[in-house]
Formats: C-alpha cells, structure tokens, sequence
C-alpha cells in the first residue's frame, strides 16, 4: 500500500497550550505524526486565550498540523469545534499528555473496516504516574464489557480516555458531542453513544500511553465539587431503568462529598444545600446523620457572629 493508498484519520487534539506544556505537546503529536501505514491530519485545538504564542506558531508549523482557536478555554467546547472540522473517514481524540503507541491508528482502522456494523473501536491502553512506577492498563475487567457493554462503563470507565477511541465519521456526528458536560466527558459520551443505538467494540490492546499526575485534573477539587453537575447532564440521556438507578445513586454520593468539602471550607451555605439535595436523592438517608455536623458548625457560626 502506497502512502497516498493509506487510510485518512483525523486526531483531535485540545489544548491550553500554555508554554508548561510545550513538552507534552510536541510528545502527543508526534505520536500522531509517526503513525505509520496511515494519513493522519492533527486538529490542535487551542482553546481559552492564556496560550503560548511561541508554542501556537510552533506546533502550527509543523506537517500534518492544523491549529484552531477558540476563545472559551473549555475542553467540551473544544472537543465540538474538532469534531465540527473533522473531513476524514475516521476521527480520533488524544490529550495533549497522552501519546498513541505505533500503529494503534492503523488497527483501530483495520478493526472498523472489517466489522461494519462497528461505529466506535474503544482500545486498551496503559496508566502511568508520575513516580515513574510499572505501568498498569487501564482497564482490567475486559470480561465485564463484553457481557454488558453499558453495565460495566458505569461500573468502571471503560472509554476512560480521549486516546481510546476511533470513530467511524459517518456515524458519529457533531450532534454527539452537543450535551458533554465540563466534567466526566468520556464517561457521557460513552453513555451517549451506547443509549442512542451506536455499536461500540472493545479491542483488549494496549494502544496508548496515559500519563497521569498528582495534579491531573481529574484529582482536583474543582473537578470533585463539578461531579453533581455532570452526572445530572448523563441523566438526561434516555437511559434504562437500572442505569437510572445507579446514576442517581452516584449523583446522591457525589452530593454528599460536595457538602463535606464546603463545611471543611467553611462555606456552610453551599453545604447545606448540597446536603440537603443528598438527603432528598433516592438513597439519601444514608447521609442523614451528617445533619448533626452541619447544625453544630452552624451554631458555632452564628455565635461567633453574635
């Protein structure tokens, strides 16, 4: 097969590009650039407005490379404006600290050429942390997503990253990406896709690299106190019954450890109000005696006010 033989994917890259993740960068899109047996064109999608101008023109120099801006500094946002610039038969997503494994886009295409009722491939990769400790994969219960694809995704992410997935463009359009919420992204989308009548196959290979921090985002508070939030934009989906239920049960506990952070930070307000939602959720009386902490922090309040 020639080069100009060679199957076309899109990979869409979002990004802050802010000057601390030059290196990163550079690592996830030549990971892109270096696949072989394919034509690869990189969407970096630099989204929000505290970007590196260096880096910007840099990256946007390089082959294969199409930089877009978007001012909202929004990773939902930006996986939209990707999407909708998309023109290859396949698309993908990496994280601008992720890196693809070689030839993960050509089995990923491979994979999807030989299945036809496929419209995603979700593919196996690996975790690593920053104490440079073994790599562990990421998911470790293939069995489970074989038996019951939407049961096991609310049981343990099995899209789990942007690096996972290559999707068949003709199936999965803009409209897909319309609800994602700012936080649990792949988790909505997988859900998303499952519920609407898409055909998503798990390939048990590892086809990526995902490097994860102490200070990842997805260990932050922001992100801890935004998980109410987005599991009330996946309930929205047209879900079955039993994903209801666990669902809630999840938003009920995501409540809860909203309301114990915002008294440890003495904002009794918003505890309240989140402790109030948790107890009022379908298996919220679990957390009823939580009551007691937040009425004496809140007497103490008041007598200091006083």
């Amino acid at each position: 097969m020639t080069h100009a033989e060679a199957p076309v994917v899109d990979v869409i890259i979002p990004t802050l590009a802010t000057a601390n993740r030059s290196f990163c960068l550079r690592r996830a899109i030549e990971s892109v650039r270096t696949q072989s047996s394919v034509r690869t064109r990189i969407l970096v999608v630099i989204n929000g407005t505290s970007f590196c101008d260096a880096l910007a023109s840099a990256v946007a120099a390089l082959p294969s490379v199409c930089v877009l801006h978007i001012h909202e500094a929004s990773l939902p946002a930006a996986l939209r404006a990707g999407r909708a610039a998309v023109t290859a038969p396949f698309f993908g997503f990496l994280d601008d600290d992720d890196e693809l494994l070689p030839n993960a886009l050509i089995k990923r295409v491979a994979y999807l050429n030989a299945v036809a009722q496929a419209d995603v491939v979700i593919s196996n990769g690996a975790r690593y942390v920053s104490d440079h400790t073994q790599p562990t994969p990421i998911v470790q219960h293939a069995t489970r997503i074989y038996e019951d694809p939407l049961a096991a995704l609310l049981e343990f992410n099995w899209f789990s990253t942007s690096a996972s997935g290559l999707y068949r463009t003709s199936s999965i359009s803009l409209a897909a990406f319309a609800g994602i919420p700012k936080y649990l992204e792949w988790t909505y989308l997988g859900v998303y896709l499952l519920t609407s009548g898409r055909v998503v196959h798990f390939l048990d290979e590892i086809q990526y690299a995902k490097y994860e921090a102490a200070t990842s985002l997805s260990r932050s508070l922001e992100y801890t106190l935004g998980m109410p939030s987005a599991l009330e934009q996946i309930l929205e989906l047209d879900l079955p019954s039993y994903a209801k239920r666990t669902l809630l049960r999840k938003r009920c506990t995501a409540l809860h450890t909203a309301a114990d952070i915002y008294l440890k930070h003495g904002l009794l307000g918003r505890a309240w109000k989140s402790h109030l939602r948790s107890i009022a959720s379908p298996h919220g009386l679990r957390y009823l005696a939580f009551t007691r902490y937040l009425i004496k922090e809140s007497a103490i309040s008041l007598l200091q006010a006083l």
